[in-house]
């Protein structure tokens, strides 16, 4: 990656090999048609850190080097993060019943969380955004996405590909109005970027 790194996305997710990661290429994407710049250019800004599980994106909060560090945790899961679980009940709130502003701010309180951290709860996981692509982007193989749906990550990257790269906005708007998580991302992103 070339350029000065200005945000970092931390993925709850994971990654094949050195492949992009599907996920960000659609956030990519609703972030050039916010802000009408190419998405070759906002990665020269923008780094995709998948971490394979909420624990390690919990560990890698904070900022080295000044860039924003914006973390995508899985909203289904998070709230049973020992750390999670330890803040939420220092703050009197039931683990169990915490709203998703309980869980933000639980894990802002961490202290590897710096202040140049946002945090994003996505709603549910993964296979969310998944169905909502199969809702929103005409053509998608039926075997595919069922693999896709099955957590295969070759099958998965391609559905999301599907939605990052069509032709048209409105699946990628249609996908954000069905995950407002992921709409929120996007809009994280591009405060950072500045």
């Amino acid at each position: 990656m070339s350029g000065v790194v200005k945000v970092r996305v931390l993925y709850e997710d994971s990654r094949r090999g050195a492949d992009p990661m599907g996920l960000h290429e659609l956030v990519m994407a609703c972030v050039g048609d916010e802000t009408k710049r190419p998405v070759w250019d906002l990665n020269k800004e923008v780094e995709a850190i998948p971490r394979n599980s909420n624990s390690h994106v919990l560990k890698e909060l904070g900022s080295v080097d000044g860039a924003w560090v914006v973390a995508l945790l899985d909203a289904d899961r998070i709230r049973s993060q020992p750390t999670v679980e330890q803040q939420l009940k220092l703050a009197n709130i039931v683990p169990s019943v915490a709203t998703p502003g309980d869980v933000v701010r639980a894990v802002r309180a961490l202290p590897s969380a710096g202040d140049r951290t946002a945090v994003v709860l996505l709603v549910e996981n993964c296979e969310t955004v998944i169905d909502a692509v199969a809702e929103c982007v005409p053509g998608l193989d039926p075997q595919t996405l069922a693999r896709a749906r099955r957590k295969k990550l070759a099958e998965r990257d391609i559905v999301l590909r599907k939605a990052a790269y069509a032709a048209e906005r409105a699946s990628r708007d249609c996908v954000l109005h069905a995950v407002p998580s992921l709409a929120l991302l996007r809009d994280k992103i591009r405060c950072a970027l500045g």
